[in-house]
């Protein structure tokens, strides 16, 4: 038996994987006290309201790949973000990337305090 996985396909980069080594982790991962393990949703929760307003009208996506346990964070253009849930294969119509994507990307970072790298096309995998 098989175990199959969400499929991701973005254009952006991961700015945070503990394993690999890249990146500070992200405020939700530094909590002190706190043994829960918070998913891509929950990074709002540790922005204040600006911040999320601007991250929101800059159409940017966070989220994490690999696995629940041990997220990979990654950012990217929302329109540029493509998935697959499992056993959902889906038909990628094009890979267009908007021409403000780096811009944004960067604006981004700088809100975040996260270190700016050249996007490129990723596609990653995501067990839960």
């Amino acid at each position: 038996m098989t175990v199959s996985t969400d499929a991701y396909l973005f254009y952006g980069f991961t700015f945070y994987d503990a394993e690999e080594g890249i990146g500070e982790p992200p405020p939700w991962e530094r909590r002190e006290g706190d043994s829960s393990n918070p998913r891509w949703t929950d990074w709002n929760r540790y922005c204040d309201a600006a911040t999320v307003a601007k991250l929101k009208e800059l159409k940017i996506q966070i989220d994490s790949h690999c696995h629940s346990d041990y997220p990979c964070y990654f950012i990217c253009p929302e329109e540029t973000w493509k998935f697959a849930s499992r056993g959902y294969p889906k038909v990628i119509e094009n890979l267009d990337v908007p021409e403000d994507a780096d811009a944004r990307l960067r604006t981004a970072c700088e809100l975040l305090g996260i270190e700016f790298k050249q996007p490129k096309w990723i596609m990653a995998s995501y067990w839960g």
